[in-house]
This record gives structure tokens, sequence and C-alpha cells, in this order.
């Protein structure tokens, strides 16, 4: 089995890249790099020319920021030069938006690679004709991956809406003909490595944190607009400060233009809680050890449709930390309320979905995801008093974070996940060796673009 991708191998172990502030690309990254350690497929090509000219120029540097032994296992080439007869056991590991380039693309060649779409966010810009070309480019092969029971319901009731729209326009009174591909719930997962925590004073010493604070730990991308609001926390934090002198708030992550940062900045200023609240930013991925380490608390209260799954609290839960997270999307798959943390309610104002539909379809600036984001409140009370739960009882936090690793070391450790998304390739390339080789329709360039020049060379 062989797995392919139009974007390149951007993520490095040593230095912040790009793909470290696109989540969904460094989730995707991290499942391709479990699969070449594990040899669970031959190797992987990337076709970055096909995604932009941007990955194209970073394809080759890629490559080096890999683990020399595994430099070979990755190839980057050109898929207009792709020979037909390699698509035999070939995989197209895929976003949405980029199915219908690939579902064109086998057209033209007459082959039938399978393709599995991992969908990071249902909401996103032409999501309309995104999911007409999955509709009508789709083969019983292809498989869209949801990570959460919220995304595979989200997605479900898409294209149940795009088959709508497509019988209302065509006339045709049985859409269902049109089948479009299979929706599944797999997770995604993280490094078994994370199970091997580091020393807490050890870690602590080296970021410089107190031995005897009582951390707690927001880790992720800093955006409001494509990830959350985190005012409500550092207001439920000035709740707890006053009572717990020791305690620290310590926002971790990315924000590569510091505007959100120096927001919560002046924030915690007005609230009197400098002394309190730090910052790390842009740090690189080996640094997610040591400041997981160092913590004793992991919050979450993310509000934004982006957020669809969770590999912080994944990540957080594999390093024996008790969880405190927005009961929102993927989340509510993770964190079981009580066992290995707790939820805090979310609410979202009633006309404003509704009103976001309007907004996507001319996809102008908020965007709809950060509209309705923006008119969804996490419970700052309730907040408060869940953080409050676990900062008085040292006792509980353990108790929490003892069962939150061993969900992690069960569920999702990617030991476990990987090969169940090799189980899935495996199906899907058995169901498109069995399609019949048929010349489907397809646009020929050709029959137009020939139209445009005086004469055509006639070939030898």
């Amino acid at each position: 089995m062989v797995c392919a991708a139009l974007f390149p191998f951007l993520s490095s172990e040593y230095t912040f890249t790009p793909a470290d502030y696109d989540g969904a690309r460094n989730a995707e990254h991290q499942l391709i790099l479990w699969l070449l350690r594990s040899d669970l497929v031959k190797y992987c090509y990337f076709f970055p020319q096909a995604s932009s000219p941007r990955h194209a120029e970073a394809a080759h540097y890629a490559i080096t920021a890999l683990p020399v032994e595994l430099r070979s296992k990755v190839r980057i080439a050109d898929i207009l030069a792709l020979d037909v007869n390699e698509t035999r056991d070939l995989v197209f590991l895929s976003n949405v938006p980029d199915f219908h380039k690939l579902s064109s693309f086998r057209r033209v060649l007459g082959v039938h690679f399978p393709i599995c779409s991992l969908v990071h966010s249902v909401v996103h810009p032409g999501l309309l004709d995104s999911y007409l070309s999955i509709l009508v480019g789709s083969e019983s092969s292809d498989v869209l991956v949801a990570f959460s029971t919220t995304a595979q319901s989200a997605v479900e009731s898409v294209i149940t809406q795009t088959r709508d729209v497509l019988r209302e326009a065509t006339g045709l009174s049985d859409c269902t003909k049109v089948p479009g591909p299979s929706v599944l719930l797999l997770p995604l997962g993280v490094d078994d490595a994370l199970l091997q925590v580091v020393d807490r004073r050890e870690a602590r010493a080296v970021l410089g944190i107190p031995q005897d604070a009582e951390v707690v730990l927001y880790l992720g991308r800093l955006s409001e607009s494509y990830k959350g609001d985190l005012e409500p926390l550092i207001r439920a934090f000035s709740y707890l400060a006053p009572r717990y002198p020791h305690a620290a708030l310590i926002i971790a992550g990315q924000d590569v233009s510091g505007a959100y940062k120096r927001s919560l900045e002046e924030l915690s200023r007005v609230l009197e809680l400098n002394s309190s609240v730090r910052f790390i930013i842009n740090f690189p991925p080996y640094a997610k050890r040591l400041i997981y380490s160092a913590a004793d608390i992991f919050v979450s209260p993310a509000d934004n449709i982006q957020e669809s799954f969770g590999i912080a609290i994944l990540e957080a839960m594999a390093s024996g930390l008790p969880v405190v997270a927005s009961n929102w999307s993927g989340y509510r798959d993770l964190v079981i309320e009580g066992e290995t943390g707790f939820l805090v309610a979310t609410c979202t104002a009633p006309l404003a979905a509704a009103a976001a539909g309007k907004l996507a379809t001319l996809a102008p600036t908020p965007a709809p995801e950060h509209y309705v984001s923006a008119r969804t409140i996490v419970d700052v009370q309730m907040l408060a008093q869940k953080l409050e739960c676990l900062l008085g009882s040292a006792d509980l936090r353990r108790a929490f974070g003892t069962a939150a690793q061993r969900r992690i070391q069960a569920q999702y450790c990617w030991s476990v996940v990987a090969p169940q998304y090799v189980a899935l390739w495996e199906e899907q390339l058995r169901i498109a060796r069995a399609l019949p080789l048929t010349r489907r329709k397809y646009w020929k360039y050709d029959e137009f673009l020939n139209l445009y020049p005086s004469d055509v060379f006639e070939a030898e």
C-alpha cells in the first residue's frame, strides 16, 4: 500500500513551521509520520505542484526535516508524471476542498484510486461547491473521515442537504442514486512518547516555573477566529487567583502575528493578573512534553466550529493531566465527565447559525465560524467552579490524570489508531480494484482550448 497526498511534509520536531499553525495539516502529518515509522505503508508520495507553488518550493526542504531513516520512504513527484500502473496500490489522503481535484484527475486518467478525505471543519468558503463535487465525483471506494460523533452528524447533514439542492436543481426524483462517499468515524491519535512524562521538577526548572505553583495550562493555537475566545478563561482565573495565591495560568501556543497575545496580556493587566498569567508562544514541537509535564491541570474553553476534535486534549490526557474543557463538539467524545475531567456548558444564540448561513454564501469577513463563535457563551462561573474543584484537591487531580492516561493508552495512541486507518485503506483498495475500468465523462480541455489558436500541430 502506498499513501499519497497533495501537500508536502512540512512538520519539524525542532522548529516552528507553517504546519504547526495549521492544526489540520499537522494532524495529517503526524498520522503519515507514524505510518512511515511503523512500516504500515511502503512509502508516501507527495504531489505538491497540484496544491500550490509555495508548497512545491517547500517540498524538498520538507524531506530534510524528516528523521534520516524515513527520508527514503518519502517521494516528491509531479502528479502529471504519475504512471497509471502505480495507482493500483495508491490511496490518496486529502482534505475536503481538495477532493474535487483528485476525483477529476482520476476521471481524466481513467483509473480508480480511492480517496480518503479527513474532515477537519464542516464550515468553509465554497461549502456547497465542495460537497456538490464530492457527490458528483465520488466512487464507492471513497470515504470521508470525521473525527467526532458531532462532526460525523454534521457531515451527514451537509450531504443530505446537498442532495436536496441537487434534486431541486436537476428535477431528479431520487438523488440517492448519486451515492456519495461513506462517512465514517475514526479519531486522530497522539504520539505514544507523550505517555513518558518528563519529571515535573525538571520540566519546571527548565521553563522557569516555581516548584510550588499550581499550574493551569492552555495549549493550542492563539486565535479567536479559528480556535476559541480565551477571555472567559482569564476572567474565570481572576475569580480564583485571590484564593489560590500559588496558582498560575500558562497560555501556550502558536500566534504568528502576536496580536491576540497582546490583547490577552492587556486583559490580564486590567484584571491585575500580570504575575499569575504567563505566555509561551511559537515553541518547537519537542517542547510540548516539557510544557505538559510542568502543568497540574489542562483547560480548553474552545467555542469555534473549526475545533472539531481536540488534539491538545489528547496530548494533555496522555501526559496524565485532568482536563476542564468546554462541552463542545469532539471534546465531549474525549473527556469523561467526573472521571477524566469536567465539561463546561456552552450556549449559542438561536439565530446565530442561521445568520452565519447567509454570511457563508458570500464568505465575507468575519467568516461564518467566527460569527457563530462570537455569539457562543462558555459558562464562566461553571468554568471557575470546575477549575477550583481541581485546584483544591491534589488527590482528585491524580485520580483524573491517571484515568485520562489509561484512556489514551487504550484508545487514542497512534499505535492503536493508525492500524485502523490502514485497515480502512485496505478495504477501500479492495473496493476500488473491483470497479469496472469503464471510461467516465470528464472535462476535455483540448476540445475548447484548441479553438483559440489559428492552427494545431499535427502529431507525428
